[in-house]
């Protein structure tokens, strides 16, 4: 079953950030998202780009990575700070959070 694995997964997460010294659920949560939202934006950029981060096969595109922009979102639970990557054309508009 496809929803019971993503569960323990989730489970196995939540443990791992329970592991990092976080006593405030809240704090916890913010660390949860922005690990998601991070997670996110490279699976666009991937989908984008039409190839895998750090990947080693020939690209179809000259349009390349190109570091990434800090970016404050604000969100039920406060101001969260991420790293928006970007690329060389500048093309690159993610869905999850947009430009601007």
């Amino acid at each position: 079953m496809k929803i019971k694995s993503n569960m323990k997964e989730m489970d196995r997460v939540v443990k791992e950030l329970l592991q990092d010294s976080i006593t405030d659920p809240i704090e916890m949560i913010r660390k949860f998202a922005g690990r998601v939202y991070r997670i996110c934006l490279e699976n666009e950029m991937d989908e984008h780009l039409g190839y895998s981060h750090n990947s080693f096969e020939p690209k179809e595109t000259e349009n390349r990575r190109n570091g990434s922009t800090l970016k404050t979102l604000q969100t039920e639970l406060g101001e969260l700070e991420i790293r928006r990557p970007r690329d060389c054309n500048g093309s690159f508009n993610p869905i999850i959070v947009p430009k601007c």
